[in-house]
């Protein structure tokens, strides 16, 4: 671990100025790549066709093709988000109940659920040597 001198609040201050760009830009490619892996897998979990009695079935397909990755082009912080842009997405991982005739109950599938933390892992384990080495070549 190496040794750093300030002297003076001046000489930490602007030895840490530019940290934060410098952290964002370093990690976004792994946070970016990161939610790429997960929306592929994403991709290969969610059913190509609704389930027999869900409303409205649409062509098969449309959820695995709502799996997007959206990145966030602010200099300051590094994100990225895996959304899904079906309209019916959310029936399909929180489950819907039918009312009327066929009061009945879907159990959702609750696949983001199960897959983030595991992706978020994976991408931790990743950052915390990336962050380490980005501050040591910042403040020096």
């Amino acid at each position: 671990m190496t040794k750093f001198t300030f002297r003076g609040l001046d000489d930490l201050l602007a030895s840490i100025r530019g940290l934060p760009q410098a952290l964002a830009a370093g990690t976004q490619p792994t946070v970016t790549k990161t939610a790429e892996r997960m929306a592929n897998a994403l991709r290969n979990e969610l059913p190509i066709r609704a389930e027999q009695g869900s409303p409205r079935r649409k062509a098969p397909g449309g959820l695995r093709r709502g799996v997007k990755v959206k990145v966030f082009d602010d200099p300051r912080v590094a994100k990225a988000e895996v959304v899904n842009t079906a309209p019916h997405a959310h029936l399909i991982e929180y489950g819907w109940t039918a009312k009327g005739k066929a009061n009945r109950k879907v159990e959702g599938r609750y696949t983001v659920s199960r897959m983030a933390p595991q992706f978020r892992r994976q991408m931790l384990s990743e950052l915390v040597p990336l962050v380490d080495e980005i501050c040591q070549r910042e403040i020096e």
